[in-house]
């Protein structure tokens, strides 16, 4: 059995100043535990609004706005893909890429794919498409080709045009934060 003891630091005022936000940091009773340090607000309206994490307070409604935004974007980028998949697949497949290596290096030369083989060997072995083991979206030109071989053109430029409002919307969208005084303790 471990016993742990709390110890509580005042961190600054609430962003409407009636509360504080308050660190509290737990220390365990034995040799190879660390200390665990988490953040509350002891304003029942602020702590509504906002939530304390590491070094900052971050807006809630802005924070939730953020991830639907992000989410969208994610959604952008999956709708491509899937549109695109047979036409995807069916290049990689090609006898020209014999083996993972080449099929690898032929992604990352389209800036398709991050640089780690491990994965990409990992995610064949387990039976993933190219598709799915590679962001097609990041080369556009690339994609439009292969979509104006199969009369796709059209429609993949509108999901590519939903992506880069999607992109902006997320880059442009900002979330309130305010940052803590640094800490002395």
């Amino acid at each position: 059995m471990s016993t742990s003891e709390t110890d509580e630091f005042e961190v600054m005022a609430c962003p409407c100043g009636a509360g504080l936000v308050m660190k509290y940091v737990t220390t365990y009773e034995n040799a190879w535990s660390g200390a665990d340090t988490t953040y509350g607000i002891s304003c029942h309206k602020c702590s509504k609004e906002w939530s304390a994490g590491r070094g900052h307070l971050t807006h809630l409604e802005d924070d939730r706005a953020n991830t639907s935004l992000f989410r969208t974007l994610m959604d952008a980028e999956d709708a491509i893909t899937k549109f695109m998949e047979p036409e995807i697949d069916a290049y990689f497949a090609n006898p020209k890429f014999r083996d993972m290596a080449k099929v690898q290096r032929e992604m990352m030369r389209l800036s398709l794919s991050p640089r780690d083989i491990r994965n990409f060997r990992i995610g064949r072995a387990q039976g993933k498409r190219y598709s799915e083991l590679c962001r097609p979206f990041k080369n556009r030109s690339w994609l439009t080709s292969l979509a104006s071989g199969v009369g796709k053109a059209e429609e993949l430029s509108a999901l590519c045009d939903a992506r880069e409002a999607a992109i902006a919307a997320y880059e442009t969208h900002n979330v309130r934060k305010i940052h803590f005084p640094a800490d002395r303790r």
